[in-house]
């Protein structure tokens, strides 16, 4: 990346100013924001992340930055550059997070907000944490399919479902999993013990719900009531 034109020249100056003192990485990172060159916009957004020095700037991922609404990308450029212009640069994330996903900016904050931030957690999600989250079909399946290009095998980090299982781990719709809950179903085994016909019974539990439900156990070896 080439250097900014101005951040070379202050840096050099301060190179001159120095008496010709190279400062080390450690050093470089203690450089507070307020003196390292960030345009006012950048600056503020910073310090409203409560970052201090280089050292904070530089623990943080571009993914990280891009979560702020007041931070832009032509924001997020400036503050690439002025790292760049000390040698420094942001954190890299880990090749498994969700970032390589290239996942639409609302998507991923909602996502990291709550709590899946690794490809592996992000294919082992039911279909009813995703609806608790606040996502709807058009997003689920955007999501899937991000996941699918990427070849991941969603299957494979799924839990195996067994008549201990808890009712969360069941990949249902939220309604399904809402209305067994306050039915006050908490494990596999107390759903095994009841009928379709029982099941319908419940309020707000529908065909669709016990065919949702059948379907998702006889895939894991188990079966409703006869």
């Amino acid at each position: 990346m080439i250097r900014p034109r101005a951040l070379y020249i202050r840096n050099l100056k301060k190179f001159f100013d120095t008496g010709g003192i190279i400062m080390t990485t450690t050093e470089t990172k203690k450089i507070k924001i307020e003196d390292a060159g960030f345009s006012n916009k950048a600056y503020n957004a910073l310090a409203r992340m409560g970052l201090k020095n280089l050292g904070d700037v530089c623990e943080k991922t571009e993914e990280d930055l891009a979560q702020k609404r007041s931070l832009g990308p032509k924001t997020l450029n400036i503050i690439k550059e002025v790292l760049a212009s000390y040698g420094l640069k942001l954190k890299d994330h880990a090749e498994n997070h969700i970032s390589n996903l290239k996942l639409d900016k609302r998507v991923y904050r909602m996502l990291i907000v709550a709590g899946i931030d690794t490809i592996p957690k992000l294919a082992g999600t039911t279909q009813y944490k995703f609806e608790d989250i606040g996502f709807g079909a058009a997003a689920i399946k955007t999501i899937k399919q991000k996941l699918k290009e990427k070849g991941v095998d969603c299957e494979k980090y799924k839990k195996q479902i067994t008549i201990d299982s808890g009712l969360d781990e069941l990949d249902v719709s939220a309604r399904t999993y809402h209305a067994l809950k306050n039915y006050r179903i908490i494990t596999v085994r107390d759903i095994v013990r009841l009928s379709k016909s029982e099941l319908m019974r419940i309020r707000n539990f529908g065909e669709k719900s016990a065919n949702e439900l059948d379907a998702e156990l006889r895939k894991h070896g188990l079966q409703l009531k006869e």
